[in-house]
């Protein structure tokens, strides 16, 4: 068998890829079974033969070429198949539990300054020549079929070394295995992913094997007890640097951890060849790295600072630095969350932490993936030893920056994002959701937004006795449901667009205490109609106006509206809407959606029955726009000739012809919405409503 793969491994070319995910297999490929985390590749080897694989690799079962360690097979497959890129440049890792991030990337910058190509794979992103490559969510150290392409690329474009960030998951699961490093650096061991390795010496072990295959090992002192070498050590420490080396670093890095950082790289780059001179022209110039002790300006007077620390010792330092920073008078305050299905330990330490550095401690989600937040938060809650420290616990993370902005921070006052930092993305029940706490600090202050809530429905086959927003679901008034739920996001300026039987709406409203401006529709002219006679009466300074379907938005909850909001933010179109996915034909017609994802119109029934589609996007109650586009662009809308309406809708065609990428926000909790229009329909949003208030 070992003879059969070494000949894979030399007639590599003759192969289209290869993949360990069965459903990315094509014809002629290779495929590697692998038994991960929560999955085994071998159960699927037959669906695998199926799509087209023409050898498979496993450690077990019906495989063509059986190996001992399959995460090693794929490793060195990867390398053959991309011409092995590792041997023909120099390789430096750089591992540690915090400051991975900051010394790779000084280490690139001071390299690239001096003129020697460089390239690098950090958890920001992948630099080659030019250009950024994105890495995926949540990615450090990138599996061997991305980590080889990364450093063929690197080949190509004549580099001569490449700096790679290594992590302890990246060094167990063999995904830099077959590299033979230069330069191994380590910044430091502390509490992180025990999740994974159990106990602190099978952490520290992991981070061994670089060090192993590393020709030249630089070491934080502090650690080297927990690192072996037989190859040459340089160990540095806070006094390592001297003269001019040392004035440079500790006028650029005024924080004691990112002074360390500074010592690895420069000893990284002295030990290539890089001479004095060059490295303090580097350090000078050296623009930082995203989401690492960034400071967002504002015009509040508030000092907002966002690091990417996820871990005790990370936050620690953060906080220990910026608490020395705080003016007398005023506070430092902390805003940090602990990622769901990771470490459990770190989450009252954590707390503990925060609690003892910080004046005010916000704990909110980080990823919490399939757990629930307040599961989270409560086990953070354990570690807080400070009886009378002041401790908010919120949920949803973009209330939480908007609390402490607009309400908890005063001028002078410093606070602290901790935990996602550079990361674009946030992990909610297994979706990755757009996200950015740049983003979000921005669109905290903002008040530019205001709802225009469409309620003028007769409902017909409802029996038109009174309109359908006064229904009742479990008590309360379809309309009272959609009011109190614009309200619990803050939004505070909001029309009212009535029609049939107006005055028991707003009579309705009025009793129920509800502050909103009201506009009749003169006439019945559909969706798009109704929304252009309550734009003419929202304020002039907002900027952002949603657009609820009042009759079908009943049974949203609150976070849900939170997050389609910041999605819609952070997308950076138009507009945006929220849809579902149901099987079959939906009766309701459709959003016409490409291969890309994106809306190119709207599909009518019979037209999703002709096309044979066996699911349908349909487009929800809700709608999120910029107010100046939706001006402009609502008067493009044309009369349906049948019932002479003008429907909202089309705007998808519109934006898809500007040029825009239009992604629906499919919520996965699909009894949120429910349409109201037959007795029957009526009957589920009942039940559905009763199912939300047990909640």
């Amino acid at each position: 068998m070992e003879n059969d793969f070494q000949k894979l491994l030399t007639g590599i070319k003759k192969y289209r890829g290869i993949t360990d995910d069965s459903r990315k297999v094509k014809n002629r490929y290779i495929f590697v079974a692998i038994k991960g985390l929560t999955s085994d590749g071998h159960k699927f080897i037959v669906q695998s033969r199926k799509n087209g694989a023409k050898v498979v690799v496993g450690e077990r079962g019906s495989v063509d070429i059986k190996v001992q360690n399959a995460r090693r097979a794929l490793s060195l497959l990867a390398s053959a198949f991309y011409g092995y890129p590792s041997k023909k440049m120099k390789i430096i890792g750089v591992t540690g539990t915090d400051g991975k991030t900051t010394t790779a990337t000084l280490i690139y910058w001071i390299l690239k300054s001096s003129g020697i190509k460089t390239g690098l794979v950090s958890t920001v992103s992948a630099k080659i020549g030019n250009k950024d490559y994105d890495t995926g969510f949540h990615t450090t150290n990138p599996e061997p079929l991305a980590l080889q392409k990364f450093l063929s690329k690197m080949v190509k474009a004549k580099c001569e070394y490449a700096v790679l960030e290594v992590t302890s998951h990246g060094l167990d699961q063999e995904r830099v295995y077959d590299i033979n490093f230069d330069i191994g650096v380590l910044t430091n061991i502390t509490h992180e992913h025990l999740d994974y390795h159990k106990t602190f010496r099978n952490y520290a072990l992991a981070k061994q094997k670089l060090f192993e295959n590393s020709n030249t090992v630089i070491l934080n002192k502090k650690y080297e007890h927990l690192i072996k070498s037989k190859n040459e050590r340089i160990l540095y420490n806070p006094e390592s640097l001297k003269g001019d080396l040392k004035d440079v670093v500790s006028q650029k890095f005024k924080e004691p951890y990112n002074i360390l950082n500074a010592t690895a790289a420069i000893l990284t780059a002295k030990e290539i060849g890089v001479n004095d001179r060059g490295i303090i022209k580097a350090i000078k110039t050296f623009p930082g790295v995203e989401g690492r002790m960034e400071e967002i300006k504002n015009s509040k007077g508030i000092k907002i600072v966002i690091d990417f620390a996820h871990t005790p010792n990370a936050l620690e330092s953060v906080l220990n630095v910026l608490k020395k920073q705080v003016p007398k008078g005023n506070k430092l305050i902390a805003v940090f969350g602990c990622a769901g299905e990771r470490d459990v330990q770190k989450r009252p330490m954590m707390a503990g932490i925060s609690t003892r550095l910080a004046d005010i401690s916000v704990f909110t989600a980080e990823d919490p993936r399939n757990e629930k937040t307040s599961d989270i938060i409560s086990q953070m809650m354990e570690g807080i030893k400070n009886k009378k420290a002041k401790v908010y616990e919120i949920e949803d993370r973009q209330e939480a920056i908007s609390l402490v902005i607009n309400k908890l921070a005063k001028k002078g006052d410093i606070v602290v994002i901790c935990g996602k930092g550079h990361e674009k993305s946030m992990n909610i029940n297994g979706v990755e959701y757009p996200w950015s706490d740049k983003e979000a600090v921005k669109f905290a202050p903002s008040k530019s937004i205001s709802a225009i809530i469409l309620a003028a429905g007769k409902g017909t086959r409802m029996g038109g006795k009174i309109p359908k927003v006064l229904l009742p679901i479990n008590g309360k008034s379809i309309i009272a449901c959609d009011l109190e739920l614009i309200q619990d996001v803050g939004i505070r300026d909001v029309v009212v667009v009535t029609g049939y039987k107006s005055s028991l709406v707003v009579k309705k409203i009025k009793e129920l205490g509800f502050r909103v401006k009201f506009v009749k529709q003169g006439c019945k002219t559909g969706t798009a109609g109704a929304t252009m006679a309550g734009l003419k009466n929202i304020r002039d300074k907002s900027d952002t106006v949603l657009v609820v379907f009042g009759d079908d938005s009943a049974l949203y909850r609150k976070n849900t509206l939170q997050r389609f909001i910041e999605y819609f933010y952070f997308q950076n179109c138009p507009f945006s809407a929220v849809a579902i996915e149901v099987k079959g034909a939906s009766s309701l017609g459709g959003l016409d959606v490409n291969s890309n994802g994106e809306v190119v119109g709207i599909l009518g029934h019979d037209r999703l029955v002709s096309r044979g589609d066996k699911k349908t996007i349909v487009l929800c109650g809700l709608l999120c726009f910029k107010r100046k586009w939706l001006t402009e662009k609502i008067k493009l809308i044309p009369k349906n000739a049948k019932s002479g309406e003008y429907s909202l809708p089309y705007l998808f065609k519109v934006a898809y012809l500007e040029g825009y990428a239009i992604r629906p926000f499919l919520i996965k909790n699909t009894f949120e919405w429910s349409s109201v229009n037959t007795p029957e329909e009526f009957k589920v949003a009942k039940k559905r409503g009763e199912n939300k208030w047990k909640e």
